[in-house]
């Protein structure tokens, strides 16, 4: 009986302080995440947070939600998005490859993006998100997050910068991969590392 408590006693801790599993709900980071993937969220040790790193912050206001997003612009740059994907920092814009058939281009030669509408009306929920005319100016302790399926999420482009306090961690590893319309495994997606 003891050890079961202190087992249970160090699951919790590690959910707590340590990582966490997180589900994704939505189609938000398509290609880099899933609807029904899991992921691990590293909470502890604080690792300092980069251009491009997948984190999980805690947004909105009067109702908190929690949400999984990318950094790709950091405290005191300018940044600005247009035609509703191609990101410009501090008045230059990343770069990009040629988008492949389906609409995905690699970013700043690290990640894809979807840059295109989706094909299955699912993944393609339309979002008051889209092209920012005007630059934002981030303060000393913000970060401006978006989807990776640019066309279909809600991020900084709605709910504005975050700040670190609101960041609860680095994605790091997606474990498990389920796909909820065709009721299967997705096991090519299964045990690699989130970028």
């Amino acid at each position: 009986m003891v050890a079961l408590v202190a087992a249970a006693a160090l699951l919790l801790a590690n959910d707590t302080f340590v990582a966490e599993s997180v589900v994704v709900a939505s189609a938000s980071m398509r290609p880099t995440l899933f609807p029904g993937d899991r992921a691990f969220l590293l909470k502890f040790p604080r690792r300092p947070i980069h251009r491009f790193a997948v984190i999980v912050a805690t947004v909105g206001r009067p109702v908190a939600r929690r949400v999984i997003k990318r950094v790709v612009a950091l405290p005191g740059e300018r940044v600005r998005v247009e035609d509703g994907w191609r990101v410009h920092v501090d008045g230059r814009p990343l770069s990009y490859g040629d988008p492949s058939d389906d609409g995905l281009r690699i970013e700043a030669g690290n990640h894809s993006i979807q840059s295109q509408a989706l094909r299955t009306p699912a993944m393609n929920r339309p979002t008051p998100a889209g092209s920012m005319t005007e630059e934002v100016l981030l303060g000393p302790n913000e970060y401006f997050l978006l989807g990776d399926n640019r066309l279909a999420s809600e991020d900084s482009r709605v709910f504005g910068p975050v700040t670190d306090t609101s960041i609860d961690g680095m994605v790091d590893l997606r474990w498990y991969s389920y796909d909820r319309q065709e009721h299967r495994l997705r096991p090519d997606r299964m045990a690699q590392r989130v970028r």
